[in-house]
């Protein structure tokens, strides 16, 4: 005689509630095993939004596993299960795989949402950089024209002439290195963010060498995280470069047939402590496990600190 939970067959057919039960605690155990399996999941810290999307299936395929099970069971024992029984089961099953499809649709539009807000975050962020940069331009231009006020009380023309033949060749060699290979790049996120740290750059005089050959157009990386990744990279560099002599910072983003590749160099005295300390590395890293066609190399050579970003292509 077979016996399931103490209890025969033919006691399942004679009593709907335990055939319930039954049934209850196979799914009981089932979501069990997936909560554990997540746990541990959790605990190696795997962010990789695949990842968690596979685990997520991985549960829809255990409970199709659990109504394979329960078919065959019933082509095995058909003759001694009431039919009654068998639809309430398969009723029950099909509940609990459109409830795991409709929890698994929740969450993706949670991770999307999530995903939204954060690329807003870092519009916000780059907008009050930009705004930073307006109050520099406003700033500075109210002392050119007030020292070309003071050449012009001294009714002083050559001097004049050569406040202002300074100030244009100023611009003109910083149009000529900055925004012309700002162009270059197609996402606008990227391209203001950018256009805002070369403003905090010029508003701290730091010595820029700026190096753009690609437009980034086609890079597999979601545009936010990217823009977080290297805010952050330039931020560290901008302050660290700030605190030398040579105030030195250095800028290249090109690419090859297999890379994107992003180079951001600067000078740094080791006395003000360890740049891998800087502010944000925490959250780079934690974007950057989320990727497996992200690279970061950290390299210091010398009195310069060397931050690489390398992004694979998909061919």
């Amino acid at each position: 005689m077979v016996k399931t939970l103490r209890y025969s067959i033919e006691t399942l057919h004679s009593n709907l509630f335990y055939l319930l039960l039954v049934n209850l605690t196979i799914f009981f155990l089932t979501y069990t095993q997936i909560i554990l399996i997540k746990a541990i999941w959790n605990k190696k810290k795997i962010a990789d939004g695949t990842n968690r999307n596979a685990a997520y299936m991985a549960f829809a395929l255990m409970t199709f596993i659990v109504t394979a099970i329960n078919v065959l069971v019933y082509n095995k024992y058909i003759e001694l299960i009431d039919k009654r029984l068998m639809l309430m089961n398969i009723f029950i099953t099909s509940a609990y795989f459109i409830l795991t499809m409709a929890v698994y649709r929740v969450y993706s539009n949670l991770v999307v949402n999530e995903q939204e807000n954060k690329q807003l975050r870092v519009y916000i962020n780059m907008a009050d950089e930009l705004i930073d940069e307006y109050r520099r331009v406003r700033h500075n231009t109210y002392n050119i024209i007030q020292a070309a006020s003071a050449f012009i009380e001294e009714n002083d023309m050559e001097g004049l002439k050569e406040h202002f033949s300074s100030v244009i060749e100023r611009q003109r060699r910083i149009e000529k290195s900055n925004i012309a290979s700002l162009y270059k790049i197609a996402h606008p996120g990227v391209k203001s963010l950018l256009s805002s740290k070369l403003g905090r750059i010029e508003a701290l005089s730091l010595n820029l060498n700026l190096e753009i050959t690609t437009d980034l157009r086609e890079v597999k990386v979601n545009i936010s995280d990217l823009c977080e990744i290297l805010g952050v990279f330039l931020d560290n560099s901008i302050e660290a470069s700030g605190l030398t002599k040579e105030k030195y910072i250095e800028i290249c983003m090109f690419e090859d047939d297999q890379y994107y590749i992003t180079i951001i160099k600067n000078s740094y005295d080791p006395n003000h402590g360890k740049k891998g300390n800087g502010i944000g590395l925490r959250t780079v890293n934690s974007i950057l496990r989320k990727y497996g066609l992200m690279l970061n190399n950290t390299i210091i050579e010398e009195k310069y600190y060397i931050q690489e970003l390398i992004i694979k292509k998909f061919n």
